[in-house]
Order: C-alpha cells, then structure tokens, then sequence
C-alpha cells in the first residue's frame, strides 16, 4: 500500500503490485509541504477499495487514485514491516539511526465478504 524511506520522510510512495509479477507495477509519490514529515506525528492512511476503483488517502485526504482494469479482483493481504537494507532503497550507512522504531496505533479492515 505505501513506503516511506528514511532519507526523505517528506515523501509517501504508494505502490498497486499486480498479480502477474512479470507485469509493470504502478506507483504515486506524494510530498508533503515542505518541511513536514510523516515521521514527525501521527498519520492515518487509508485506502478505500472498490470495484474498479482504489483511492488512497493520507489524514482524510486523497492522494492517488486508480481506475479500471488495473483495480485487483481477488483476495489480498496486508504486510507491515520495518524493513532496514536491501536492493531499495539501500544498506544502511554512518547516518543511519539505530534503533528505529515503526509504530502503529491500530490497523482497521473493513470489508464484504
């Protein structure tokens, strides 16, 4: 549903992976007004999911938008990590701060089936 990087707080990426791995997944980055970061408080991310329709929303606001055939039709599930190195974005270096902390408050699913 989203990533933030360590680097550049400032910046929300939003991702929609497809079923078919060998397809192009699509992404979204949002920047928040400069000088704020998604880091320094709390935040509530949501993303409303319909038929052929996704919205993405950062504190009540829409932030993206996906329409159509690239809306997913079919059971999905939810990963929350801290992930700290790797291919993306990269190994942590000298200015890497340790320990991090990834908190979450609640997690809310909501849905029909």
């Amino acid at each position: 549903m989203l990533e933030v990087t360590g680097e550049d707080t400032g910046r929300l990426i939003m991702h929609l992976h497809p079923k078919d791995r060998s397809a192009p997944s699509i992404r979204k980055d949002y920047f928040l007004p400069e000088g704020r970061s998604l880091a320094d408080g709390w935040h509530t991310i949501s993303l409303d999911w319909s038929p052929n329709k996704l919205t993405y929303l950062l504190d009540g606001k829409q932030v993206w938008q996906v329409l159509g055939k690239q809306v997913p039709d079919e059971p999905m599930y939810l990963v929350m990590n801290l992930a700290v190195g790797g291919d993306y974005p990269g190994n942590p270096d000298k200015n890497t701060t340790f320990p991090a902390v990834f908190k979450i408050d609640r997690v809310r699913i909501l849905g029909n089936s």
